[in-house]
């Protein structure tokens, strides 16, 4: 099932005892979005959120998952394909998503919310995802965000290095240092040979018109 922001839903209000709130337009508001799935024993289904609205940033603040009955099931969450947090319950589940830094969603962006029934009968699963979106600053963006492989770790002095960049949020720019006094070098996905027995860290640096990202393996380039 796959739902699109586009703004929120008209009627904005939610009555509390004794009073009607009464939501308005302005620099914040709420979002509530949801829908169900029917999934049979043992099987898996994806309630997706499509961000469309280019005219603010969202904020999810918590995802519910409840299936209707007392029973055993799973979620897994992807931020735009990335696995962000993997829970089972029974009964109910509520995700928290407010962290520091909060989840910044703007057009373009989606969440996944996969739900697996470990029941032996078919349930329905209600998912809901609700939290604050504010007026989007003009020129705002996603700064990149840096990632990338190596195909060998240990390799003799001389041997090239094949590095692959997978950085997110199209980077515009790529600087990687080598750890080994060599020049910075530009390219996207290098290949890079050590002159000098060690243990090296590369570093990448990626950025884009919204800011720079950084990223080193814990693990280092062995060379012998």
């Amino acid at each position: 099932m796959s739902r699109s922001i586009t703004d929120n839903p008209g009627g904005w209000s939610r009555s509390l005892p004794g009073h009607t709130v009464e939501y308005e337009p302005g620099f914040a508001q709420p979002f509530y979005y949801g829908g169900s799935l029917l999934l049979n024993a043992g099987a898996s289904g994806t309630y997706t959120l499509d961000i469309a609205d280019t005219a603010h940033i969202y904020f999810p603040d918590i995802i519910n998952v409840v299936p209707q009955a007392y029973k055993e099931f799973s979620a897994l969450v992807y931020i735009n394909d990335v696995p962000y947090i993997a829970v089972s319950n029974i009964g109910y589940v509520i995700i928290p998503m407010r962290t520091n830094p909060s989840i910044q969603l703007i057009a373009g962006d989606h969440i996944d919310v996969v739900v697996t029934n470990l029941d032996a009968s078919t349930r329905t699963m209600l998912v809901k995802i609700n939290g604050t979106k504010i007026i989007r600053p003009d020129g705002f963006g996603h700064a990149p965000s840096a990632y990338w492989t190596a195909d060998d770790h240990s390799v003799p002095v001389g041997y090239p290095v094949t590095f692959t960049d997978y950085s997110g949020n199209s980077p515009t720019s790529w600087e990687w240092d080598f750890g080994d006094n060599t020049p910075l070098w530009p390219a996207q996905s290098p290949a890079h040979a050590f002159l000098v027995a060690g243990s090296y860290y590369p570093r990448l640096k990626v950025s884009n018109v919204y800011g720079t990202d950084y990223y080193a393996e814990s693990t280092p380039i062995v060379v012998s």
